[in-house]
């Protein structure tokens, strides 16, 4: 453990400006905040490189740390010197950092997942750490995501922070959403389903009939573009939820929640 006074100690450089999300001081790292948060990363796969505490949280946190990262490095601050790390106010006491490790092969996760749910387009954080938290809570064990062209980061602070640490546990690839891909998936044994508003698309009750035995990769769109109209069509299965009339959309979290609730309860 190493008590910090200066907020400009160089062992601190990657906690510095935490709201600058491409800083190169945090190259190949991601950063994980509060204490919830951190005790999920402690227990995930992740290889955790430092903690930033207080006194106050130093006590508990850093022994647990230490058991299953003998390596990391304990650094602790008073909350004065963490807010000037970082450049705002932090009142969780709890900053870590981990190593984002080696990219995974999309395809090789979705070939033995019950179920691959496929982002497009979802550049909010919020919406993201929501999706990882939904598939964690509705979809089978071994479930994944697939994070496509026009994402943000999986693993910023805010996702992992929204998430509830859940985009630290559950299995996630890069990989693109179009005509290929769909065939890609669909020779690993995945019924490709897109999830859109389109009136022609089948009801939700009715597909979730039709899939009782099969192993699902469903297909997700940002708010408002939606999934293109290429893989809506190269798709096994267009799915629509049932709405009131003049109600054109929901919410991309809410409606995959929905979506897979209606899934894995079949």
């Amino acid at each position: 453990m190493h008590r910090i006074n200066d907020p400009a100690d160089p062992r601190l450089a990657p906690y510095q400006s935490l709201k600058v999300a491409d800083d190169p001081r945090r190259e190949r790292l991601f950063v994980a905040e509060g204490e919830l948060v951190v005790r999920q990363l402690l227990a995930s796969p992740f290889r955790v490189q430092s903690l930033l505490l207080t006194p106050a949280k130093a006590d508990h946190l850093a022994p647990l740390a230490l058991a299953n990262n003998p390596s990391a490095q304990i650094f602790v601050a008073e909350p004065g010197v963490i807010d000037r790390v970082i450049g705002y106010d932090f009142h969780r006491g709890v900053l870590a950092l981990g190593e984002r490790g080696p990219q995974t092969d999309p395809f090789d996760l979705a070939a033995t997942a019950p179920l691959a749910l496929v982002a497009q387009g979802v550049s909010n954080y919020d919406n993201m750490g929501g999706l990882f938290r939904t598939l964690s809570a509705l979809a089978p064990q071994g479930s994944c995501l697939l994070v496509a062209q026009g994402c943000c980061d999986p693993l910023y602070r805010k996702v992992i922070r929204v998430s509830m640490g859940h985009a630290l546990r559950v299995p996630f690839a890069a990989c693109p959403i179009d005509p290929a891909t769909i065939d890609r998936l669909r020779a690993r044994g995945l019924v490709v389903a897109a999830l859109t508003p389109h009136p022609r698309a089948i009801d939700l009750p009715e597909a979730a009939a039709s899939l009782a035995n099969a192993r699902v990769a469903l297909l997700v769109g940002a708010e408002g573009p939606g999934l293109p109209d290429d893989v809506i069509e190269a798709s096994d299965l267009r799915i629509r939820i049932p709405m009131r009339a003049g109600v054109d959309s929901l919410n991309l979290v809410v409606a995959a929640g929905i979506a897979l609730h209606a899934l894995h309860a079949r």
